[in-house]
């Protein structure tokens, strides 16, 4: 069976049209446009990524090797023009030593590994006495370091690396490109921005399930198998917001940056670092624009979700497969005979009796069940039968709305549960007994308690305390009340019976202004969010805690806690999940303000939505920017209070969704940004190369130099100031990066370690899953390694290329193969036999290994190549 075209690229672009707004930004600064400050904070920060004294940023990783055989060949290190390069190895690697008219002899590579052969290595060390060795590590698979250092030793070899293709790989718990002299590398970063680690965000688990939870859980959680997870995102062209599988969660040191607190104008919040985005509404032209955290002032207008998508929807809960995972436990009634009969006992045995005395009394160990019946029950041992529960739960509204009688006002028990209700409360009190017997078929006792008003309803079921407590993951004490997940999943009138029967224990109502309070900040987050998900937004209030820090009781001082507020203006609750709304409620659903330009008084009209369209509709066409926003659930609100707080993370977090780049999180829903560009870079803890390399970046003169650098040279050569604008101490180039580049990139590098662990996590599947009985890539042992590409080689190869180009898988030769077969070497050397290299240029291909793959993917793209190598005969 054909499968379904992939569509996967060796790549994927995380440069988009919102990173290239950030740039034009930035650029409205006036900034310097060639290498400025960017670019040297930029070279400080990878010098103390990769534990060097010195870095280079150039315009690619192809000038940096460039500048590194130059500076070479400038500081006289050279004991002889020969320099060693691996056979199989890319044109920018070669092209240097040939340019500058040293000579290169290639080596050829070892099969299991595509590292140098070591043994043809020794022979050329010992025949040409060569000067250096410029060593790649081929798609991020690192050499054996230590014999190779160990004959550089011994035969007086300069090393070099061109560790392009090797950030984040390690040998021996030390990165790649540090063990040379000197080494290249060449970039492509991804733009990040970073919530605090306490940042609710809503997402979906492996089984589809709802869920709130800080990004830092999130992470620890699911970092090693993110594609378990869906977070909630939006498209930025039909402003829809769904669900998404992120490519990344994405942890970063902190580094002591600014961490700003959004207000908005209903009580939405959230933590952000100075250079995370949130989306921003433009009012002259309805336009969703970025702004980091430190450049967002009072009265900016945020981008909101007026509606949160459903996960989807279930109608009823099985009871059973839970009780399943504790079996011992738990008997069922009502059960197939058949399931009796299939039970084998050793004859006579103790066994046989009491499998007579399940079917005399009708009760049989679950562990035994096997066929379900309709009317099958189950309760934990020795419950009498009258209090065996149903299996299979109807999650409908007078379910729902016990859950939200028991969330407000239930309790514990040794056997059972308990909802307590003021005496006078009896709509309540007969409504949840008569919610307990039709949904469970329990009978319920109410306890008075006239001396506090009180009336406590009982259940005396072990059964249902389980049910409550380890099913539904229901707990108590104010400060530990979550919503079950389920409420999340289940219908609009389900939710709105919920909210009804919470709000009669924990809520307020009044002038049709309905509230709740806690001091659980969860808590009423969870309960925004239900609202949200119905379309209606309310406001969070906080108690000020520098006013109702404490209080007096028994002659002491006791601290008191803060309280969290959700207020909803203009509704009314209804038991059977109704929600009423009143007029005023309708009218302010729409609140986007627009600014037009008023001509009579020269000056700008802010007006309402509503205002808008009954003012100027018979004028202007409503503008379709505006029309996407109000169909398809988005809102803006205004900031109203911006403060730098004081915190003590370790990490902040973010994470990286593919093609929108954004995912909705904080305190009630707020949508929230999250994002490379190409350059070079050079690196090495020898100072004199480093002044070199400076110099021979920028045309060979002596602006980028140390001071002290600079008045020797011009001492030396008596150079005055005005001269030394054009003086060249070298002849140079110009190999320069621009702050344009190092603006995107500056902040990328703690983004390094979780695209290494992705890439490795997928060498590993690919490993898994490849069946190649003509041959395999090994690891190396003692190594991590954030693999560039998976290789193939395999006499199919022509096959396996054109199957994985009609089904959109994009592949490359490994690497170019043999240097030796290239044109532009043998019409200079001639044709070179290297056995290894030639048999990778004839039957060498790679495979996409981008960090956004997922493991469906892999499997996928395994299936179509194991159909060439997993039979040579094929």
């Amino acid at each position: 069976m054909k499968l379904k075209k992939l569509n996967i690229p060796l790549v994927r672009d995380t440069i988009d049209f919102k990173d290239i707004k950030k740039l034009i930004k930035w650029l409205k600064t006036n900034p310097k446009l060639t290498k400025g400050e960017k670019t040297i904070e930029f070279e400080k920060k990878w010098s103390n990524y990769l534990g060097i004294k010195y870095s280079v940023f150039v315009n690619s990783g192809s000038s940096a090797n460039l500048a590194m055989i130059y500076a070479l060949v400038l500081s006289n290190r050279l004991k002889n023009n020969k320099i060693v390069v691996p056979a199989l190895s890319w044109v920018t690697t070669v092209s240097p030593i040939i340019n500058f008219n040293l000579e290169p002899i290639l080596c050829d590579s070892e099969k299991d590994y595509l590292s140098l052969d070591i043994n043809h290595l020794e022979e050329i060390f010992k025949e040409h006495n060569p000067a250096v060795l410029m060593l790649v590590h081929p798609l991020g698979f690192p050499n054996d370091m230590n014999t190779i250092i160990k004959l550089c030793d011994e035969y007086d070899v300069l090393l070099i690396e061109d560790s392009c293709e090797t950030i984040g790989t390690t040998y021996n718990n030390k990165l790649m490109g540090t063990f040379g002299l000197l080494s290249s590398f060449s970039f492509y970063f991804g733009h990040h921005m970073s919530v605090s680690p306490d940042t609710p965000i809503p997402y979906l688990d492996e089984n589809n399930n709802f869920n709130l939870d800080n990004i830092e859980n999130i992470y620890n959680k699911y970092n090693n198998d993110i594609n378990k997870i869906q977070i909630m995102t939006f498209d930025r062209n039909n402003y829809n917001i769904s669900y998404k599988k992120p490519n990344a969660i994405l942890k970063h040191k902190f580094n002591n940056k600014k961490i700003y607190k959004l207000k908005l104008s209903n009580g939405r919040e959230v933590d952000i670092t100075e250079d995370h985005s949130v989306f921003t509404y433009d009012r002259f032209d309805f336009n969703i624009i970025e702004k980091q955290g430190l450049n967002i002032k009072v009265g900016d207008y945020v981008v909101v979700p007026s509606k949160t998508p459903r996960p989807k929807l279930k109608k009823e809960l099985n009871f059973l497969e839970y009780c399943k995972t504790i079996n011992d436990k738990f008997f069922v009634i009502n059960y197939n005979y058949n399931d009796l009969t299939n039970i084998k006992f050793k004859w006579n045995s103790k066994e046989n009796k009491q499998k007579f005395n399940w079917k005399k009394r009708n009760v049989l160990p679950l562990e035994y069940q096997k066929n379900e019946t309709v009317d099958l029950k189950i309760a934990v041992k020795n419950t009498p039968r009258n209090k065996y529960l149903p299996i299979k739960i109807n999650i409908d509204i007078n379910f729902c709305r016990l859950i939200g009688y028991f969330l407000a006002e239930g309790s514990y028990k040794k056997s059972g549960i308990v909802l307590s209700f003021n005496i006078n409360e009896t709509e309540y009190i007969s409504d949840v007994q008569k919610i307990i017997f039709d949904v469970f078929g329990l009978s319920t006792r109410l306890v008075m308690n006239e001396k506090n008003n009180s009336c406590n309803v009982c259940v005396d079921s072990e059964t249902l305390l389980i049910f409550f407590r380890d099913f539904l993951d229901i707990k108590t004490g104010a400060i530990n009340k979550q919503i079950p997940k389920i409420i999340f999943e289940s219908n609009d009138d389900c939710i709105g019976s919920f909210l009804y029967g919470y709000f009669a224990g924990d809520g307020t109502s009044m002038d049709k202004r309905i509230s709740v309070t806690s001091i659980s900040k969860k808590m009423i987050n969870e309960v925004s969010y239900l609202f949200n998900m119905l379309g209606i937004n309310g406001s969070l209030v906080v108690s000020n805690p520098s006013k109702e820090k404490c209080f007096i009781k028994d002659k002491k001082v006791k601290k008191k806690n803060i309280q969290y507020k959700f207020i909803v203006s203009n509704i009314i609750l209804n038991k059977d999940g109704d929600i009423q709304y009143t007029k005023n409620f309708l009218n302010k659903k729409l609140t986007f303000p627009i600014e037009r330009y008023s001509k009579r008084n020269k000056s700008n009209v802010t007006y309402k939505c509503n205002d808008y369209i009954k003012l100027f509709n018979t004028e202007f066409s409503l503008n379709d920017k505006l029309n996407k926003f109000i169909k398809n659930n988005l809102n803006v609100l205004k900031v109203k209070n911006i403060e730098i707080i004081n915190t003590n993370y370790e990490y902040v977090y973010d994470f990286s969704v593919p093609n929108t780049e954004n995912f909705v999180g904080g305190w009630q829903p707020i949508c929230l940004h999250n994002s490379t560009i190409e350059g070079g870079m050079i690196c090495t803890d020898d100072e004199e190369l480093y002044k070199i390399i400076l110099s021979i970046r920028s045309h060979g003169w002596d602006r980028d130099l140390p001071k002290d650098e600079q008045n020797r040279l011009r001492k030396k050569y008596n150079i005055n100031d005005f001269h030394a604008l054009y003086t060249f101490y070298y002849p140079g180039f110009n190999l320069r990066s621009t702050d344009l580049q190092a603006f995107i990139g500056i902040s990328q590098i703690d983004k390094l370690d979780n695209i290494g662990k992705k890439r490795e996590r997928n060498l590993k599947l690919y490993d898994k899953y490849i069946k190649n009985d003509y041959w395999k890539i090994k690891i190396i042992p003692n190594s991590f390694i954030s693999n560039f590409a998976y290789p193939i080689i395999h006499p199919n190869m022509l096959n396996i290329y054109e199957d994985l180009k009609n089904n959109g898988v994009e592949t490359r030769p490994l690497i170019c193969g043999s240097i030796s077969k290239q044109p532009f070497w043998y019409d200079r050397y001639g044709d070179i036999e290297m056995p290894f290299a030639d048999e990778i240029y004839k039957n060498g291909l790679y495979l996409p290994n981008n960090p956004t793959l997922t493991k469906k993917e892999i499997i996928k793209i395994c299936e179509l190549v194991n159909k060439y190598t997993s039979n040579l005969k094929k």
